[in-house]
């Protein structure tokens, strides 16, 4: 087969989609979800997922079309100046979550492999440029809060998403495990929200 290097790659996994090209996409922050204390390979860090829906890039979802989403893998949840997450709030202008939420920025896009597969990769997040507009998310917008957290927001994150934060090392004892105890799952909830998305957090 002839080999095209101006040629977007497309992901060859089960839920194949084409990749977008990498570059820099106007992006709005749809939302955070915090997902508690989790292991890799560098030890147990707080972790959070930041999703952006990227306007200008749209998915046939249902006969509908709606904005791509796009997800950041989990990103240390901390104040270091350092640190990934600061450098993307800094990018937002705000302090906290609800300083940021819904806020434009751009975001590049780069590809990763990912068990030899080519997928989208939010590599960096960069302010929005003056006088910039970018169309509001189509989606519902929100905020999953470790310590304070909400059972209806909770309910809408996918079953991928609700079991890693129930397997954050401080799971056991932590106000989600309360809030969660003696309630039933919405699993009938979840499959009809992760069907209305492109990517369900």
């Amino acid at each position: 087969m002839a080999f095209d290097a101006n040629k977007a790659p497309k992901s060859t996994g089960k839920f194949t989609r084409e990749v977008l090209e990498e570059g820099l996409y106007p992006a709005v922050l749809a939302r955070v979800v915090e997902v508690g204390d989790q292991e890799d390979k560098y030890g147990t860090k707080t972790k959070v997922v930041l999703a952006f829906t990227v306007p200008s890039q749209t998915i046939e979802i249902e006969g509908v079309q709606k904005q791509r989403m796009m997800m950041t893998f989990p990103l240390n949840q901390t104040s270091n100046p350092d640190a990934t997450l600061m450098k993307y709030m800094k990018a937002l202008g705000g302090a906290t979550w609800e300083d940021v939420i819904n806020k434009p920025c751009m975001i590049e896009v780069s590809h990763k492999q990912v068990k030899g597969e080519t997928r989208d990769n939010i590599s960096n997040v960069v302010k929005a440029m003056a006088g910039m507009s970018v169309p509001a998310p189509d989606c519902d917008t929100y905020i999953f809060d470790f310590d304070n957290p909400s059972k209806e927001v909770f309910d809408k994150l996918s079953d991928y998403r609700q079991g890693q934060i129930k397997d954050a090392v401080n799971y056991q004892g932590s106000a989600v495990e309360k809030m969660l105890e003696g309630t039933s799952s919405s699993a009938e909830s979840n499959e009809s929200a992760d069907e209305s998305e492109d990517s369900p957090i």
